[in-house]
């Protein structure tokens, strides 16, 4: 899952974390209605940012015979949305164009609807005018299932002569279902595959600091909280009370907590109980704080608020040293090639940790056209359209011939260092945690955990009364809300 404007807020972030830009959206607030399919094409307002505009959405030419045939062979045309930046869009639409090359009774509409997709297709399936088809992310999944927005697809799965469903991760399985049933097809919703949430670093300023890089020590099993820290103590460079290189931006808390052997809560899926006052999330909140407060090396406020550039662009100026991020940041670096960069898991405590995230393709409830719309998500979410995703995916494929061939599309990037560090890591999953997807994650985030964190970061509690005051906060929320 790609930009980078302003985050958002963690409760409502999308895979990568990632925004878009406003050039190409949707008109109105992130709750209005989204026009249907007929008056996105009737008032020109399609989101559509490859060449051609509505022609562009056309069925392509007379291509070959087909490879491989879809379980249906009804013809139809089915409209797709997706959220995300242009490099999104033209993903997607490289990857319809394949599909209906091989498949020239269906056309596939794709349509970027940014910002506010979730807001707008909760709407939209409300009124019972959504898309046949959208991609679905994994902290939606539950939402969107519990609320009887999208079809199960379990029977047409059985069906399927060319999907391979072992060869998805049980995470990603577990996390695309809704009490056992799927309501998605993981592969390749962007980022496509799984996309580990790890930390992005310059390889040549550790090396200038007389520092070996984070890969270097995870190789070696010494990426550890203090040679993290010792890191960014050496790396740190201040002008009075501003810095000019910042060593590090925060990342996610809770892969923090995860690396010293905590986690949120008892079930990511049904949480009945918080786990934010264990000995071990406290412990990793009061580190968050002391990187902040104590050995001054986190921006309090942003990195942009230090060097008047927002996280990215810090990033590839070579003034931001490591950048917490989804695998989506791939794309956004590749054409960095003033020094050399590499990625690598979050440092451990107890044990290393990285995101496992990802997004699937998903068919609306009562959408009209369902056979073709099966079609196009099931021929898009095999191992054939995995491949062809992989030359430009962020996100580890889940067919071995696409990791391959996502590898190797990373070998060509000339300064990165690491290509192998994507598949390694999500291989057997020893190291990946899945953050909270429960049908109120959202509330969550927003109503129990946000604003204690907040105080935190701005040196007004404790990591002990953080953590306290969090659990209290979930378990009664919890109570009241039962995420069932």
């Amino acid at each position: 899952m790609s930009k980078r404007m302003p985050e958002r807020p963690e409760e409502v972030t999308l895979i990568g974390g990632e925004t878009s830009p406003s050039s190409t959206l949707l008109p109105g607030s992130p709750s209005s209605l989204p026009p249907t399919r007929r008056s996105f094409l009737s008032s020109g307002l399609a989101l559509l940012t490859g060449a051609g505009a509505l022609g562009a959405l056309a069925a392509c030419g007379p291509a070959g015979q087909p490879d491989t045939k879809p379980a249906t062979e009804a013809a139809g045309t089915i409209d797709f949305w997706h959220w995300g930046s242009q490099d999104y869009f033209e993903r997607y639409r490289n990857l319809a164009d394949e599909f209906q090359k091989r498949h020239p009774k269906f056309t596939v509409e794709v349509l970027r609807v940014d910002p506010g997709m979730t807001e707008k297709l909760l709407t939209a399936s409300a009124a019972g005018s959504a898309p046949q088809t959208f991609v679905i992310d994994f902290q939606w999944a539950q939402s969107f299932a519990h609320k009887g927005f999208a079809e199960f697809l379990d029977d047409r799965i059985k069906k399927s002569r060319i999907l391979k469903m072992n060869e998805y991760s049980k995470l990603a399985t577990d996390a695309i279902s809704y009490r056992g049933k799927f309501i998605g097809l993981p592969g390749v919703g962007i980022p496509g595959g799984a996309a580990p949430n790890l930390v992005f670093y310059n390889a040549d300023l550790f090396r200038q600091a007389g520092l070996q890089t984070p890969h270097e020590l995870w190789k070696k099993d010494q990426w550890t909280w203090a040679a993290f820290v010792q890191a960014c103590e050496r790396l740190v460079k201040r002008d009075g009370t501003k810095m000019t290189l910042v060593p590090v931006d925060e990342g996610q808390h809770r892969l923090w907590m995860n690396t010293a052997g905590g986690k949120e809560a008892d079930d990511v899926f049904a949480p009945t109980k918080s786990f934010y006052d264990a000995p071990q999330s406290i412990k990793a909140l009061q580190f968050l704080q002391d990187l902040r407060h104590k050995h001054r090396v986190v921006p309090v406020g942003s990195v942009n608020s230090e060097v008047g550039l927002g996280t990215d662009d810090a990033f590839k100026q070579g003034r931001l040293v490591m950048r917490f991020r989804w695998t989506t940041g791939i794309n956004v670096y590749r054409d960095i090639n003033s020094f050399k960069w590499g990625m690598a898991p979050y440092p451990k405590d107890a044990t290393y940790a990285n995101d496992y995230t990802a997004a699937g393709l998903a068919i609306s409830k009562g959408a009209k056209q369902q056979d073709a719309a099966w079609a196009w998500i099931e021929w898009a979410s095999s191992p054939e359209g995995q491949k062809i995703d992989a030359v430009t995916t962020t996100g580890v494929p889940f067919n071995p011939e696409a990791q391959k061939v996502f590898t190797e599309s990373l070998k060509k990037i000339p300064v990165l260092e690491t290509p192998d560090t994507p598949v390694e890591l999500i291989a057997g999953a020893k190291h990946s945690f899945l953050r909270l997807l429960s049908i109120d994650e959202m509330r969550i985030r927003a109503e129990t955990i946000d604003p204690h964190t907040k105080r935190l970061w701005a040196n007004e509690i404790n990591g002990q009364t953080a953590g306290k005051n969090i659990a209290e906060a979930m378990n009664e929320f919890l109570k009241a809300n039962p995420q069932k």
